[in-house]
């Protein structure tokens, strides 16, 4: 059940009266609908649809997956925001672009690289994005961007856990920034408009620091918060490169605290509270005019980690950094309930909005349109999700497998049938030998970054 806050937030937003905005104009009939997208930031597998972990709450974003179709094994082409998103906006790999870090301002790379916003553009669509939706590189492919909201209120918690700052915020929901980003989001979809509207709203949290107001962690009492499954000898069968990825002494430290279970907590409660958010922006759409008619499209930029693998943090290339919710609801071509099972990833984001509201997306992309399986969960479909981790190391997902290979040509292969934890490193095997040359064929042939020569695996 919500905190009684949200519940109260809920009802003043339902009783709003539509009349106190302008109407929208009856654009229903022209050829492009409206396309609502929403971003959230560091969100993983930890959805009730998805199954991630037991505890969590997530009922609006699953209503909103059982209106259309949800992908249950769709993953980030890159586990850090910026190459994230460069690749959600273009359609193009991390290796195609160049974007590998997210110190990289993409929009310097090519200024004339064609995005999602640009070719809405391009096709009459009023673009608005609010909050964090393209990493603030962009702009001006938008007609309106507002790219931050301010809290109105102070953490309470006192000391952080190994410098990961957790806990409740005093105050109820509306003193959030990003429940001020879903009110904004709500005042554009009953404002009047001669336009087809791309509207993005992009919602930071769970993205550190992990807080929520209190009603939410109230929901979640640490004593009954499950840690999730882990192996002391977990990195024991993986490669050395492996081990040192970015934060991994603040995860040991936390691994090692007696409170790491609150970090658990303020992740569950955080989620909790974006949902929240989420059910309000769904309720003000379903009372807008062009409801029946409008797009909507959820996805979470990249994962998690939360103690497996003994890690607290993104930049990974296992399952729970690269695993991500992801949701479209096209009216005229979803069927409400579809699960698709197929491994996808978001570089098909871009050609799949364009394909479905209209809009011609052109260029030699990387990624393509998604509408075969939204039409039929069981189409053919023959690409992997591949993940980038850096200039010369990628993941490279299929329905069974997860397959790794870093820049010192050093791998990672894991049977998802049978080890969904990934725990056992089969990459060893001589049993596999043929299958690791089928999945080497699937990592990445360009590459535009680095000064290091790509050392091909030996076939």
């Amino acid at each position: 059940m919500l905190p009684a806050p949200v519940q109260w937030l809920a009802l003043a937003l339902a009783a709003m009266p539509i009349a106190s905005f302008a109407s929208p104009s009856e654009h229903t009939e022209a050829a492009h609908p409206d396309v609502l997208l929403i971003f959230i930031d560091d969100l993983n597998d930890w959805v009730g649809y998805l199954g991630g972990h037991p505890q969590a709450q997530t009922p609006n974003i699953d209503r909103l997956a059982a209106r259309g179709a949800a992908f249950t094994n769709a993953h980030a082409a890159a586990p850090t925001c910026t190459p994230s998103r460069t690749a959600i906006f273009t359609g193009l790999r991390p290796t195609t672009t160049g974007v590998i870090g997210s110190s990289t301002d993409w929009a310097k790379v090519d200024p004339l690289l064609l995005t999602l916003p640009s070719a809405f553009g391009r096709s009459g669509y009023q673009r608005v994005a609010l909050q964090k939706v393209d990493h603030e590189h962009w702009a001006t492919d938008w007609d309106h961007y507002q790219p931050g909201f301010q809290n109105r209120s102070r953490p309470t918690l006192g000391k952080p856990i190994a410098t990961f700052h957790i806990g409740p915020i005093d105050g109820v929901d509306a003193d959030h920034a990003d429940h001020r980003a879903v009110v904004a989001a709500i005042e554009r979809l009953r404002a009047h408009r001669d336009q087809p509207l791309l509207l993005a709203v992009g919602l930071r949290k769970p993205h550190l620091p992990i807080q929520a107001p209190k009603a939410y962690f109230d929901a979640f009492p640490i004593e009954e918060v499950e840690f999730p499954a882990y192996r002391e000898d977990d990195l024991d069968d993986v490669p050395r490169i492996a081990h040192h990825r970015p934060g991994w002494r603040r995860s040991a430290a936390a691994m090692a605290s007696p409170r790491r279970n609150e970090i658990v907590q303020a992740y569950l409660a955080t989620v909790a509270f974006i949902d929240a958010q989420i059910g309000l922006l769904i309720d003000a759409l379903d009372q807008s005019p062009n409801a029946g008619s409008t797009i909507v499209v959820l996805a979470s930029d990249h994962g998690w980690h939360l103690g497996e693998k003994g890690y607290f943090g993104k930049t990974t290339l296992w399952e729970e950094t690269t695993h991500v919710p992801f949701i479209i609801v096209a009216p005229g071509v979803t069927k409400p309930g579809s699960r698709i099972d197929r491994a996808v990833d978001l570089v098909h984001f871009a050609p799949t909005v364009s394909d479905l509201a209209g809009v011609p997306f052109a260029g030699d992309l990387d990624g393509t349109s998604l509408r075969p399986l939204l039409e039929d969960p069981n189409a053919p479909w023959d690409r992997p999700a591949i993940t980038t981790g850096d200039d010369a190391s990628h993941a490279v997902r299929t329905d069974r497998w997860r397959y790794i290979r870093y820049r010192d040509g050093s791998e990672e292969l894991y049977d998802h049938s049978s080890d969904p934890h990934e725990w056992v490193n089969l990459a060893g095997s001589a049993d596999h030998a043929r299958l690791l040359v089928e999945l080497r064929r699937h990592l990445p042939k360009s590459r535009t970054w680095g000064s290091e020569p790509l050392r091909q695996p030996e076939e």
